[in-house]
């Protein structure tokens, strides 16, 4: 009587088995190979299959480090299919992965060990911004300079181009495996306008129109900033995806009459192929100024009025004429 030990090979390959005092066999299980072999942190990944030999017909125990629990749902000799239930607070890196099974004798015999990769779960950092695309534009308010004969001046505001200043902005950051956003901030740029002899150097307003003097008509004269109050929503349709919409409306500070900037951009974003995600835009705004939206510091969307007369800013401003939408197509983005 006592134990001996003998290796035995099959078609599903070799194991070591041991032989009880009542002559049961105990086969050490093998693990050949784990499928999907990684998984992000904060997610549940199910089914993950494990194939091998020797998993028995008791049910197997799948140990996992690295703060991943495992619950076996089915199984045989030569595979378990299992969840993996991996904590936000995994430590990204390959764990392992072992099966262990007990024998008629009820003693234990573990497998070989074999990695599963956790990954950090990707972020995506959506921005969108307006702006005044040209050096400065005029206004529909003007303002009486008394040395100019008594006559007044069409008030000129300084634009966002070559300056990078903005109108209006929003940004978040989203995480689409673990269903959150986080970092949401909203902004407004300075609004300032410029009398009688601006701009002092060409037709670019430079250092030489800031005179300082405010209420003047004369060079710079008159400076303010709207209180932002915009928003964000975010939804989860999918796996892996995340729609996150920004919108709001904003209005010159210094304009006579309340003529606001307005949009509404949902970004989709899909991280399925977390190698190459995408994001595509869908999109409804004014037609003054320009728009634009990025992911991770990529261009999705951006459009660039026709033009930048005060007629044309009127009409899209105050009487909310040619309303942009539409929707982009998939454009790849970066990983962070």
């Amino acid at each position: 009587s006592g134990h001996g030990r003998y290796t035995c090979c099959g078609v599903q390959g070799c194991g070591e088995q041991v032989l009880s005092d009542s002559g049961a066999a105990n086969v050490t299980p093998q693990i050949t190979s784990v499928s999907p072999a990684q998984g992000v942190v904060g997610t549940n990944v199910n089914p993950v299959t494990i194939t091998g030999v020797g998993f028995g017909t008791s049910m197997p125990t799948v140990n996992a480090s690295g703060g991943i629990s495992v619950l076996v749902s089915t199984h045989n000799n030569t595979q378990i299919v299992a969840g993996f239930n991996i904590s936000p607070g995994a430590s990204p890196g390959p764990q392992s992965v072992t099966v262990t099974v007990t024998g008629g004798d009820n003693t234990s015999q573990t497998s070989n060990a074999v990695s599963f990769l956790l990954l950090l779960p990707p972020t995506f950092d959506v921005q969108y911004v307006s702006f005044i695309p040209v050096d400065n534009v005029t206004g529909p308010d003007n303002c009486s300079y008394p040395t100019n004969n008594g006559t007044t001046v069409a008030l000129i505001y300084k634009g966002d181009a070559n300056r990078g200043t903005f109108r209006t902005g929003e940004t978040v950051q989203v995480v689409p495996d673990l269903r959150s956003v986080s970092f949401f901030s909203q902004a407004t740029g300075q609004t300032r306008n410029y009398g009688f002899g601006s701009p002092a150097v060409g037709s670019t307003l430079s250092s030489a129109d800031e005179d300082g003097v405010a209420l003047d008509c004369f060079l710079w004269n008159n400076a303010g900033q709207a209180v932002p109050n915009f928003s964000n929503n975010d939804t989860y349709p999918a796996a892996h995806k995340a729609n996150v919409e920004l919108t709001g409306s904003s209005s010159n500070p210094l304009a006579p009459l309340p003529a606001p900037i307005a949009w509404d951009m949902t970004t989709s974003i899909d991280g399925t192929s977390q190698q190459s995600p995408t994001a595509s835009v869908t999109y409804t705004h004014t037609c003054y100024p320009a728009h634009q939206v990025k992911v991770n510091g990529q261009v999705v969307y951006l459009y660039i009025p026709p033009r930048n007369d005060v007629n044309f800013i009127t009409n899209c401003l105050l009487l909310h004429l040619g309303i942009v939408s539409g929707q982009t197509g998939s454009v790849q983005v970066p990983t962070q």
